[in-house]
């Protein structure tokens, strides 16, 4: 169970995020899911989502298939029947620089998601959320909501 001020917080981050999107009508929302490998916390993404999904009518989620953030972001799609699109990294190819052209490729892809949403990680969704503020995405990012709620006054 999520703490009450976490969730009035992601409430207010989604009306935010809702008045910057415009969408034709009938059209729903595009998401990005980005998060670390070590992110395990299924139940705090699914509840992080079922709420944001309450305020943006999520259509279509994209992710890029690695183990953890990812991969969830995936399982709650199919458990809620919203479209899924997997796009890994290519590490073979790429080398060191396949996390961060997969993340530009999920940002450059079709259809091209209107939300970013930021499940705690490490360097490349640090990558990723730099790349969506800098292009002007809107971004939910769900350690940083989680670090206004849970950090003690002066802390």
């Amino acid at each position: 169970m999520i703490a009450n001020s976490f969730i009035d917080a992601l409430r207010i981050e989604c009306q935010r995020v809702s008045s910057l999107i415009i969408l034709e009508p009938g059209m729903g929302i595009v998401v990005a899911g980005t998060g670390g490998r070590e992110f395990v916390n299924y139940g705090l993404l699914a509840e992080s989502m079922d709420i944001i999904r309450t305020y943006l009518n999520i259509r279509f989620v994209s992710h890029g298939d690695a183990p953890g953030a990812d991969r969830l972001f995936g399982l709650w799609a199919r458990s809620r029947r919203i479209a899924e699109r997997k796009l890994p990294a290519d590490w073979d190819g790429g080398g060191k620089a396949a996390g961060p052209l997969r993340n530009q490729m999920l940002l450059d892809s079709f259809p091209k998601p209107n939300v970013v949403v930021a499940m705690p990680g490490g360097t490349g969704t640090g990558d990723m959320v730099c790349r969506s503020n800098q292009q002007g995405f809107a971004v939910i990012d769900i350690e940083e909501i989680m670090d206004r709620c849970f950090t003690p006054a002066g802390g």
